[in-house]
């Protein structure tokens, strides 16, 4: 098995958990190329099965709407009073009041009234004092101010928890699991392209960052109310492929039984190994790359024998690939690689040239010709992209412009080409709504010269694809490298936060004078704390930062770290198994404290939150929200007894807690990290 396809998503996880893998095992045959054509036939019409079935039974699912959530009616309320006012409500937004901001003692929520005014020619001051007035009168808002700022004016808003905390507690136990989803997206289908690693390569600490995001992401979508379907677009053939194949070749021809053995104890090591070394051969022998170049042409034309060795290539790395997927439980619908569009370049290439969005040059290459291009994520020009400095120290007036290759002259493809088959593919075949590639920052000029390709070819409109891009993942403060062997590996990372956590774990036990060996209890947990960690610390972070790897964050409980929540979620369990005596009815009493108002608030934005996530595509902004709740939960249940206080205020404090539990789950499952029920 291994050799591609598609992964079924389980919403559980045990450790170690095993996906089931659907292979697509060919029938033998003589010629390569029919082989691969059978491979992809099956491959497709699983995957297009398989995308039907997901918007089939997204139309069974029912997710509420925007109007069932506290926070969103109130926003709506404050929409239509700007609206009798004459005032564009889009030009403000209620949050929480910003930290900084004077005057914001027990306010709950607040805006910035700046730009409506200056849209409206109208004094700030005036404008917010006007809003004031009108928003009084809302049945869950206690009380309004209004603070002047230079250039602008914010209104508080302080609510009336009596009235307003009921229906979010309310909202939060009848929604359960669904509380912070929606049903924006309709059922329309998203694609999410994440992870894509190179067969033949090991899986790097580079390919954690768009795995991590990009299945968050996913998840974040399916909570929108869209179709989220994941493909994992495998680096399976090009020039890549051409050296890997050159130095198989020599070290079998060299080594033999010995070379055979080390395959068969560590297929992916030794491929890695395989690759670097081509890396030192080509130096000393600048043949071997025109080799490696030919080797490559020859498999992308069909070659009988190459292609079965491709075959071979590709399921020692799949099986590598998957191990590591497991650690992580990170699923995908679909395994597309490269290869999978192989016959389907050729009409889109004959369609550009039809429509002269490429032309030939004089070395016979097809290309896209050196222009000004359309940058999707501002809407405006970018007129260097495709520019070229001619000599070292030439201004920028002095650049000339440069085509970008599409096929070159011998008729061997680049990423460019098969990145055009596959946007098609995906935006006409699949019928998605949206395209997401979750892709480092440094390939935004190929990003944009794709973009502009598709949509000159009318295949996919601008703006209907982006580039989620996101910084480098860094140790020691410098980017991790993989062709000189100084390489960090995925699978090291993940075992490495592991063992720190067992380590916490063994120093705890032997500090209370137990044996340090781990219970398989302890070690699941471990694992949850380990994963959590690599996870969470990625997410929690602005994605286009570049980010540092510390696997020591696992033995930490400091707060704006994985195992300082998932402790607050294991002691939100420990005050509800000794609660006693309590009724599930329960009213907001008058006098709570100003911890938990601020705890009611996070807890009614939270659908908000997941929404601005979403229109970002930033993760971080439900962590940040994540880490003040985890920190005010902590303050509450070291500053309030909850199984000691009078009703009704005991009553309303245990509805708060599972409240709280209940919205950290449903983050951490949106960021997909996993949280133990006792630490």
């Amino acid at each position: 098995g291994g050799l591609g396809g598609v992964r079924s998503k389980q919403t559980t996880y045990e450790n170690n958990a095993k996906y089931p893998i659907k292979c697509y095992l060919c029938p033998i045959m003589s010629n390569g190329k029919d082989k691969l054509a059978e491979f992809n036939s099956k491959l497709d019409a699983q995957v297009k099965s398989d995308l039907q079935k997901k918007i089939a039974d997204a139309k069974k699912r029912s997710l509420p709407s925007f109007e069932d959530y506290s926070f969103f009616k109130l926003v709506a309320d404050v929409e239509a009073i700007a609206k009798k006012l004459k005032l564009n409500p889009e030009a403000f937004k209620i949050t929480q009041p910003p930290a900084k901001l004077k005057g914001t003692e027990g306010v709950d929520l607040a805006f910035n009234v700046g730009s409506v005014a200056r849209e409206a020619g109208k004094d700030p001051e005036e404008v917010a004092k006007e809003l004031a007035d009108e928003i009084t009168n809302l049945d869950v808002v206690s009380t309004v101010d209004v603070i002047p700022l230079k250039g602008g004016a914010f209104v508080n808003i302080k609510l009336n928890h009596t009235s307003y905390s009921v229906g979010v507690l309310d909202e939060i136990k009848k929604l359960s699991d669904d509380f912070g989803s929606f049903n924006e997206g309709d059922g329309k289908v998203v694609i999410l392209d994440y992870s894509a690693p190179n067969i033949a390569k090991d899986m790097t600490a580079g390919h954690l960052r768009s795995t991590i995001i990009g299945y968050s992401l996913y998840k974040i979508y399916e909570a929108g109310g869209y179709v989220s379907f994941g493909i994992n677009h495998l680096g399976d053939t090009g020039t890549t492929f051409g050296k890997v194949i050159y130095q198989y070749n020599k070290e079998m021809s060299e080594r033999g039984d010995e070379f055979k053995n080390e395959l068969e104890a560590d297929p992916s090591g030794t491929l890695m190994r395989i690759y670097r070394k081509f890396g030192e051969e080509s130096i000393k022998d600048p043949k071997a790359m025109d080799e490696a170049r030919e080797l490559s042409l020859k498999l992308e034309q069909g070659d009988d024998e190459l292609i079965d060795l491709w075959f071979k290539i590709r399921e020692w790395s799949m099986e590598c690939f998957y191990k590591v997927y497991d650690k992580i439980h990170v699923p995908f619908d679909g395994m597309m690689g490269e290869s999978f569009y192989e016959d389907k370049m050729e009409g889109e290439v004959q369609e550009g040239l039809k429509k002269n969005v490429f032309k030939k040059n004089e070395e016979g290459a097809v290309v896209f010709p050196g222009q000004p291009l359309s940058d999707p994520s501002t809407g405006k020009e970018n007129p260097n992209v495709m520019k070229t400095r001619v000599n070292k120290n030439d201004k920028a007036e002095d650049m000339v412009w440069k085509d970008e290759i599409i096929v070159k002259p011998s008729g061997g493809t680049l990423y460019l080409t098969r990145d055009i088959a596959t946007i098609k593919y995906r935006s006409t075949d699949l019928g998605a709504e949206r395209l997401l590639y979750i892709i480092g920052k440094e390939q935004k000029p190929h990003m944009m010269m794709l973009y502009n390709i598709a949509d000159q070819l009318g295949i996919c409109k601008l703006g209907k694809a982006q580039h989620i891009a996101f910084g480098h993942l860094n140790m020691e403060g410098k980017k991790m490298k993989t062709r000189e062997g100084k390489v960090i590996l995925l699978n090291d990372i993940l075992d490495e936060t592991v063992e720190a956590a067992e380590e916490l774990i063994k120093k705890r036990k032997a500090d209370t004078g137990e044996k340090s060996d781990l219970t398989a209890e302890e070690k699941l947990i471990a694992n949850k704390v380990g994963i959590g960690t690599v996870i969470y610390n990625d997410l929690r972070q602005d994605r286009e930062k570049d980010i540092e790897f510390n696997p020591d964050a696992a033995k930490s409980l400091d707060s704006g770290g994985c195992p300082y929540i998932q402790y607050t979620y294991c002691r939100l369990g420990s005050i509800l198994k000794k609660a006693e005596n309590y009724s599930d009815k329960f009213e907001v009493p008058d006098d709570i404290s100003q911890v938990e108002k601020k705890i009611l608030v996070v807890l009614s934005a939270f659908p908000n939150t997941v929404s601005e996530a979403m229109k970002s595509n930033s993760p971080h902004k439900i962590a940040n929200m994540l880490d003040s709740l985890t920190q005010l939960v902590n303050t509450f249940y070291q500053s309030q007894d909850v199984n000691k206080a009078p009703e009704p205020l005991k009553s309303f404090r245990v509805a708060l807690v599972k409240a709280c539990q209940q919205v950290i789950r449903n983050a951490s499952d949106l960021l997909h990290f996993e949280m133990p029920e006792r630490m």
